[in-house]
Formats: C-alpha cells, structure tokens, sequence
C-alpha cells in the first residue's frame, strides 16, 4: 500500500493542494540520525516521486557526501508534500494553506530526529514558526538566521540554512550551504554521543515592527502567559517601561516540535527615548492590553516582577 500522508495527521481534505500526486519521505531503513526537509517538491520531484532529486539534488547530495554522512542515515522530506504550480504549470511557492495542513504531519514525521536541518524559508517557518520574527532585512530573512541552532522540544537541534536550489541562483551561497551542512554533521554527531554543551538559542523573537508584534501574539492568544517587564529604575512609582518580555506558559501554546516556551521582546524604549512612533506606540499598546486581557481575566501565570537587570538593545 502507498504513502497515504492522512495516516500521518496532514489534513488534506482542507488543503488546495488536494489531488494532486504526493511525494513521500524517503525514510532510510536504519536508524535515522539526522533529518534534511525542503520547501515543497518540483517537477523533477513530481516525476520521480522522490524529494530533493534533478540539479537542487545534486547539490544536496554533493554536500551531504561532502560532510560525512551516509544518504542510509538521513531522512529527506518537505513541509509540502504535493507540488505547487502556477497556471503555466510552472513551480510556484507553497500557498500558506497548504504549509498549515501538512504542518501535523511534518511534526510527526520529525519529533523524534535528534538534528533537523530546515532548507529554506518556508522550512523553517513550518517547524519553528516565530524564528523570523524580528529579522533586521525581511528580504534576507533566511541568510540571516541560516547557522545558527534553534532548540527544539526533547532537546533537538534544528539548523537553518538556504535551499539547494538557492545556490543554483547564487552561487557565492554554495560555500555557506556547505558548511552549514558540516555543522549539521557536528551537530549530528554530539546528538548521537550525548555529548552535553551544544549551544542552541531557544525561539525568542525581538519585536521590530508592529506587524512582528501582532504575528507573535498569535502563537499567545488563549494560551497562559509569563511577563516580565524591565524598567529604568527599581521603584515601580518613578521607573518606565524599558521593555516587556512574554512566554507562553502553556505546553500547547507553540508547534510541538519547537522548544517552550516561545518568547517575545517588546522593546518600549531605546536610548531611553521612545522606540515606536506615537501611532505605533498606540497599536503595539492595544495589543498587549487585548493579549493581557481587557476584561480583567487572569491570564498570567506568575505576577510581572519588575527588573532593572536586563539591558534592551534595539540596534
């Protein structure tokens, strides 16, 4: 019997990729000890019915040999399992609709791999979604985070980095994805041992703009919630606002695959000037009264304390 990824928890039936051809997971038959996921398959994907084959997999391949590992011990998937298409039947970007359905099954798929390695934006933003959340240059938003550990929940290690293909297009990229791709086999490799002291940065997003504080909120809303706010001076009569700092407290309040809790930082004052516009200012100020609770409910988990201990930078 074939793949059927609704016995792996995607929800296809609400997917507008529905109907269309699947391309499976290429799970190896030995213990799987780290696992590779793109964007979404392409045309040579489609015919082959294999993920990250035709000139994008070259490369990949180059790179994993490269690196040291054995293509019998990784897993190769995608966030999409179906191909996008635009109306000339070119590959298109997955529809935001499509990620969410498939988003189940790429948990289950990946929850028990100590080292994931995310190819690509939209492979990151599926298994963690606030990593951009606060990217200096939105239009370099993947360059930006690619080599840096993100921890995840069980104590797993995901890895950024660009898309194959993406060297294809750039190949000043290629040294940059190679090397990601031997720290992903360092990374592996002290999993493997138990080796303690792997440096990961947990999910914390830094709010730049208001549509980072309103993209993060989501991940809080009905959920229980920790804050922690930081101000100019220890008496709460005479200190300001520096910044306000929330965790979810709840265990479902993030993907299960990303490390709780998710955190977010939301600067008030830099220089000790103001860091929002007064219209900003506003917004960002309805949002957190809505997110705390208008009516007066009891959201928080703990009583906000306040700090003079941490130091914001906004730069």
């Amino acid at each position: 019997m074939g793949y059927n990824p609704r016995e792996q928890g995607a929800l296809c039936d609400y997917c507008p990729l529905r109907g269309l051809p699947v391309v499976p997971p290429q799970v190896p038959a030995s213990d799987v000890k780290v696992a590779f996921c793109a964007e979404a398959p392409g045309e040579n994907e489609e015919k082959e019915g294999k993920p990250l084959v035709g000139w994008s997999g070259k490369v990949f391949l180059a790179a994993i040999e490269a690196a040291g590992f054995k293509k019998e011990e990784v897993l190769k998937t995608n966030a999409v399992l179906c191909r996008p298409r635009d109306a000339k039947n070119k590959n298109a970007p997955p529809p935001k609709e499509a990620i969410a359905c498939c988003r189940p099954r790429l948990e289950r798929e990946l929850v028990s791999i100590q080292t994931v390695v995310a190819m690509g934006a939209v492979a990151v933003s599926s298994i963690a979604p606030t990593a951009f959340i606060g990217s200096r240059n939105k239009q370099r938003g993947i360059t930006s985070i690619r080599g840096y550990a993100i921890s995840l929940s069980g104590g797993r290690i995901l890895l950024p980095t660009v898309h194959p293909a993406f060297t294809l297009r750039s190949r000043n990229w290629t040294p940059s994805f190679f090397a990601d791709i031997r720290k992903a086999k360092t990374l592996s490799d002290k999993c493997a041992s138990g080796e303690s002291g792997i440096t990961a940065r947990p999910p914390t997003a830094f709010a730049r703009t208001v549509e980072d504080v309103v993209h993060a909120v989501e991940h809080f809303n009905n959920k229980r919630i920790s804050v922690d706010v930081e101000t100019t001076r220890d008496h709460p009569l005479q200190a300001r606002l520096k910044c306000v700092g929330i965790s979810c407290a709840d265990t479902c309040c993030s993907s299960a695959l990303v490390a709780n809790p998710v955190n977010l930082t939301v600067p008030l004052l830099k220089d000790m000037l103001p860091y929002w516009n007064e219209e900003d200012h506003e917004k960002v100020m309805n949002i957190l009264k809505e997110l705390f609770g208008a009516k007066g409910e009891r959201r928080v988990s703990e009583p906000a304390r306040l700090s003079t201990s941490t130091s914001v930078s906004a730069s």
